[in-house]
């Protein structure tokens, strides 16, 4: 089934915020770093001054902040990642409840929504071959500016654009794109990486919002909670019970 969970998705975004904000209180506790540079036994050949020793702390503090900015950046990316994985199985799962809109994102250029025989003889059923056709369309349909794939989602579905979403989804793209391309090292912090998840987590809501109103299978109780579409429902059933 091409259901879109966007529970799921929803979720994912949350947990790279949560582990990013776990580390950040840590290191923001002076006391537990205190107490972690406490920990460490320094060892010298000869005699050692105080001072030093109070130096090599203050050096391994600055280890894990400068630890704790890497690892912004990286919640960074992968919360952007979190956001194109969660547009492509949106329109994967907008293709497989309306087939026409993969038309333009199949076959080469020149020959806009070509499907080999091969394929068509290798399904088992229409099904199958819609659904193998769905993940290829949404691999290319989801491809681009992260605001330009949000609002191509949206229209597919029959949804009207947010651009205060589209804008934002482009920001972060771009901040995102300087990170893994740049090695752009900016002093990011708690504030920043909020305002990252806030994005992700308001594109999701979109997508889940639209996905209720067109009637798309999937999980959507984080914007609707009567939005719960079941795959089966298997309680009470116990070894041996027929299904």
């Amino acid at each position: 089934m091409n259901e879109f969970d966007g529970d799921h998705r929803k979720y994912q975004a949350l947990m790279d915020y949560v582990a990013f904000k776990e580390l950040h209180e840590f290191v923001s506790n002076s006391a537990a770093i205190a107490a972690h540079t406490d920990s460490y036994a320094v060892s010298s050949l000869g005699p050692i001054a105080a001072s030093k020793v109070v130096e090599l702390k203050v050096a391994k503090a600055g280890e894990l902040r400068g630890a704790l900015m890497h690892f912004a950046c990286q919640t960074i990316v992968s919360l952007c990642t979190t956001f194109e994985v969660a547009a492509r199985d949106f329109l994967q799962a907008v293709f497989a409840v309306k087939p026409d809109g993969m038309f333009e994102f199949l076959g080469p250029e020149d020959a806009r929504g070509h499907v080999p025989l091969k394929d068509v003889l290798q399904a088992s059923s229409h099904d199958e071959l819609v659904g193998a056709l769905a993940k290829r369309a949404a691999g290319s349909a989801s491809k681009g500016k992260y605001g330009a794939v949000f609002a191509r989602a949206t229209q597919l579905a029959g949804g009207t654009v947010d651009k205060a979403i589209v804008s934002r989804l482009n920001s972060l793209q771009t901040e995102r794109n300087k990170l893994v391309h740049e090695r752009h090292r900016p002093a990011i912090g708690l504030e920043e990486v909020l305002n990252a998840h806030a994005t992700v987590d308001a594109a999701i809501d979109a997508l889940c919002e639209i996905a209720v109103k067109a009637g798309m299978p999937g999980r959507y109780t984080c914007v609707h909670s009567d939005a719960a579409w079941v795959v089966q429902d298997v309680v009470g059933l116990v070894p041996g019970d027929a299904p």
